[in-house]
């Protein structure tokens, strides 16, 4: 629930068809003082739902709280502390790792939930504010629209396979002549179901 204090969560059974509220008004990670929104991310993965951000709700001071919240058993753990906090970021989760790409710098990073550890893994050509990111065969997209007047669109791309040695590359695609310059103003959402289907 955005902005509500104390933190919870709206969880929905599929099996009971029933929707609740769990609320972790006396958690100690959180104590009642941190409100996330949407300057935050979220993602899910493995019966896991992650969540990295959080706004200090008696000062407004940015938080870079990585949380994570067993969906079978309903408890939280707070997995690390990152530090700059990002903010207008995005999240996803792919073969125990959780991504953790644009907002308000470049660095781009990732937790392997596996072995709880945190890692760099380059740095955006550009700020991307909210982007959708999509990983298709062994490639990590990062699609957003925030571009400025005359700046032509682009997106980027980083190979996973070798992360080390790799770095993110940017793409300006043929735009259609049919399509109005203007649908790139709109925020992306990406889809991709395996590895036989485009972007």
């Amino acid at each position: 629930i955005p902005y509500f204090n104390p933190f919870s969560l709206l969880i929905y059974n599929k099996k009971q068809n029933t929707l609740k509220a769990k609320k972790f008004k006396d958690n100690k990670i959180l104590n009642g003082e941190v409100k996330f929104g949407r300057e935050c991310a979220y993602c899910n993965g493995k019966n896991h739902f992650y969540i990295f951000g959080g706004i200090q709700d008696s000062t407004d001071e940015e938080l870079g709280i990585f949380l994570d919240f067993d969906l079978k058993k309903e408890t939280l753990k707070n997995q690390i502390n990152i530090n700059p906090p990002k903010r207008n970021h995005s999240m996803m989760y792919s073969e125990k790792k959780i991504y953790m790409v644009g907002g308000n710098d470049e660095k781009t990073l990732f937790y392997d939930s596996k072995e709880k550890t945190l890692q760099n893994f380059g740095k955006l050509n550009k700020k991307r504010f909210e982007p959708s990111l999509i990983r298709h065969y062994n490639y990590l997209y990062c699609f957003d629209a925030s571009k400025k007047n005359g700046e032509k669109f682009s997106f980027e791309k980083f190979n996973l396979n070798n992360i080390s040695g790799s770095s993110w590359e940017i793409i300006y695609p043929n735009i259609s002549a049919k399509l109005s310059n203007n649908v790139y103003n709109q925020k992306f959402f990406g889809i991709t179901e395996d590895n036989k289907h485009n972007l």
